[in-house]
């Protein structure tokens, strides 16, 4: 992870406020965040899309959603958790369904709020400041949408679309998936995901509005 390696030690997230917890909730981030992405499937992690105290679903590791981002409603923490995220995508180890799931939640959290304690802290520009670090890193996002497993290729154009949903670069990209051979989510996730294409494809998406 190189410069990024600190970010491993729980006390760096002690600074940083998180979603309905104190300091020893922050210290679970860099755990939550290896833990999901070295998830091979849904079978390996619960969902904590709240608080940790929440129902505990599966036995394995934990989301970082419910202290960064629940419900795509940011916390201070948020920010360094995209970081952290990337220099982790970065360094090429990683399961792609638990990659995947990474950019789902970075894709919640650039495409939602900042929470009440943030404004009301005068950080209003959190997701702004969000959305400019996955811009310092679309060449990892590029990459990843080159994969044959349509998962973490959903969550990769989804994220370049937010950045600039009319780009040429990322609409050539959506001509190609379209007629790739990929390995397909649940159906229902997958016309979802086809119809995000189509829509980038249109220029009806919305995703950078």
């Amino acid at each position: 992870m190189g410069s990024h390696a600190y970010m491993n030690n729980p006390e760096y997230w002690v600074r940083y406020r998180v979603a309905g917890g104190g300091p020893e909730d922050a210290r679970l981030i860099p755990k939550y965040t290896r833990d999901t992405l070295t998830a091979k499937s849904s079978d390996e992690m619960w969902y904590a899309r709240t608080a940790p105290g929440g129902s505990i679903v599966r036995p394995g590791a934990v989301s970082p959603e419910g202290l960064v981002a629940p419900q795509g409603i940011s916390s201070e923490a948020a920010e360094p958790f995209i970081e952290y995220v990337f220099s982790l995508l970065e360094s090429g180890v990683g399961e792609v369904y638990g990659m995947s799931v990474l950019l789902r939640i970075v894709a919640d959290i650039v495409g939602g709020d900042a929470s009440r304690a943030e404004v009301a802290a005068g950080n209003v520009g959190l997701v702004d400041r969000c959305l400019e670090i996955v811009g310092d890193h679309v060449e990892i996002l590029y990459q990843l949408a080159e994969s044959d497993d349509e998962w973490l290729v959903y969550g990769a154009i989804e994220l370049i679309g937010r950045l600039d949903d009319k780009h040429p670069r990322l609409l050539d990209l959506v001509e190609r998936v379209r007629g790739r051979e990929l390995r397909q989510m649940n159906p229902g996730s997958h016309r979802t995901f086809h119809l995000m294409l189509d829509q980038i494809r249109d220029g009806t998406s919305g995703l950078s509005d």
